[in-house]
């Protein structure tokens, strides 16, 4: 087994191409949304800890997603990697409990227009380091003939509409109507919001909307 790690410099939009035969990659860091492609046609868009795994490639192409500067590190391997690491700084349990935070609220409902409740707002000065989700849980209940529709993603501007386009990250999302009640969870999620991004549940629906909430576990690194 071969495995080896490449590190990669973006402008913002730039690509850099690696001529690198494989069947597994994973980023190890990045500072901003990461699209990798392969000769193959595969193609994902990543964060830090995210990958891709089960296919051969002889060439990636890496691309700038996220609309800045973009640097980082990505492993490339001919094998399936194991990689139970923690990085970064472990630090005592006062300072975890400190950077911890989860959020249970109730979305507005009978909003017709796009609207969205921020998490954690875009900055440096709120997200200086990166953030990492844990766990997360939507739970929509349109009325008996009506919808809604609700996501959690990442951006590092507030979301104008559920078409995040290039730069921007959805975690989950559910759609209601006729009086159903729709409700998914994600559970040991390990999945890293770039420093400087924000983090927001966006929603939209008919006017007879009866339930629209979510629940949010997270650190800030």
């Amino acid at each position: 087994m071969q495995a080896q790690t490449y590190d990669y410099n973006l402008t913002a939009g730039g690509a850099q191409v690696l001529a690198v035969a494989g069947s597994s990659l994973k980023l190890l860091t990045a500072t901003g949304l990461l699209e990798v492609q392969t000769d193959t046609g595969a193609r994902m868009k990543l964060l830090p800890g995210q990958g891709l795994k089960g296919f051969k490639f002889e060439r990636l192409t890496l691309i700038d997603r996220s609309g800045v500067s973009n640097k980082g590190t990505i492993l490339v391997s001919d094998s399936e990697m194991i990689d139970d690491r923690v990085n970064g700084i472990v630090t005592i349990a006062d300072q975890v409990q400190t950077n911890c935070s989860a959020i249970t609220m109730a979305v507005a409902v009978n909003t017709v227009a796009f609207s969205y409740s921020t998490i954690v707002a875009p900055g440096v000065s709120f997200n200086p380091y990166g953030i990492l989700v844990r766990y997360s849980r939507l739970r929509s209940k349109s009325g008996p003939a009506g919808w809604h529709k609700m996501s959690l993603v990442a951006s590092p501007i507030a979301p104008t509409s559920f078409a995040l386009g290039i730069q921007g990250y959805l975690f989950d999302e559910i759609y209601s109507e006729n009086g159903a009640v729709v409700e998914s969870k994600l559970n040991q999620m390990r999945t890293v919001v770039p420093a400087g991004w924000g983090l927001y549940v966006i929603y939209q629906g008919a006017v007879d909307t009866e339930i629209g909430e979510f629940s949010i576990s997270y650190e800030k690194l």
